[in-house]
């Protein structure tokens, strides 16, 4: 690692959390700090960078990331008192899909031609979403920039799938399967902790949003597993044009809910897209780690959502 004032050229593993894996890339980083104290002692030979969430770069290349000051390592404390929001990311934070994304598209896949495992897709899976992922810029709506909208974006991310595993399924009954799977209600289950924790919130007069990137389809599960009118405002990336870690679909979201960016937390499991993407829109911020992935990585880390109550108290 070479440190110039605020610049390092660094190689980094940076975690794509719908493909549950680590991609590797070689980055500069630029810090932008609005004052020095944020950043503590001045840093020293093996100073470590966190992991830093889904990049879209291709890797082997290079890119430009900045970081929000918390991400350095010293996350500045919460003021409970001033707190009268809580955004929730929603798949990996509120709800899960059960069975796995894996599963159901193996069930797919074999109904429409040569019989294949779900431990024979997962990782395909994995690589086409990290494509799929990096076609589109951080903070685009991804689902209307293939041209058709959501689910000609689906499809392409449907055959990217075939091609990988080199499957003989007819991709337009794949996909329009598919698209009905994962829009039953049945899949999508809710974390054990999180309808007790929406209770624990709103009766303390917690105002409560969703920000997601998602399709159009989101409210409709939620609304499924009775927690639509749990929310006081539910903010899609498909449907405003903007998603995460762009600010926009964070401001969008405290406009409607009428309350400043610093009096609102964000819980999400994404290190980019959720925790530097608040931060960067001056909310608050907490990661949720169910599985000890960021460990010692600088961020203000939760492993359930009851936790979330610790912090406006």
């Amino acid at each position: 690692m070479f440190c110039t004032d605020r610049v390092w050229q660094i190689r980094i593993k940076a975690w794509d959390g719908w493909a549950e894996q680590f991609q590797p890339v070689s980055v500069h980083i630029s810090v932008s700090v609005p004052d020095d104290r944020l950043l503590g002692p001045p840093a020293q030979p093996g100073f470590r960078i966190p992991d830093t969430g889904r990049q879209t770069t291709v890797v082997g290349k290079e890119t430009r990331i900045v970081f929000s000051p918390s991400l350095i390592g010293y996350p500045p404390l919460m003021n409970a008192e001033t707190i009268s929001a809580v955004a929730f990311d929603a798949g990996g934070t509120l709800i899960y899909c059960d069975p796995s994304p894996a599963e159901i598209y193996a069930t797919q896949l074999s109904r429409h031609g040569r019989t294949v495992r779900a431990e024979d897709v997962g990782p395909v899976f994995k690589q086409a979403w990290a494509e799929m992922q990096r076609r589109t810029a951080p903070g685009r709506d991804r689902y209307s920039s293939a041209p058709g909208g959501e689910r000609a974006w689906w499809g392409e991310f449907v055959q990217e799938v075939l091609k990988r595993l080199d499957h003989d399924a007819p991709w337009e009954p794949l996909l329009h399967d598919l698209y009905a799977a994962f829009s039953d209600r049945e899949v999508w289950q809710a974390f054990p902790e999180t309808a007790a924790t929406l209770s624990d919130l709103k009766a303390r007069g917690v105002s409560l949003a969703v920000i997601s990137n998602w399709d159009r389809r989101l409210p409709e599960i939620l609304r499924a597993l009775d927690f639509i009118d749990v929310f006081d405002v539910v903010t899609v990336s498909a449907i405003e044009g903007v998603e995460k870690p762009a600010p926009e679909i964070f401001q969008k979201t405290l406009d409607r809910l009428g309350v400043a960016a610093a009096n609102t937390i964000h819980v999400g499991d994404s290190p980019l897209e959720d925790y530097a993407g608040a931060e960067a829109a001056g909310l608050q911020a907490l990661l949720i780690d169910r599985h000890e992935l960021f460990t010692g990585d600088g961020y203000r880390r939760i492993a359930s959502l009851a936790e979330t109550l610790d912090f406006l108290e």
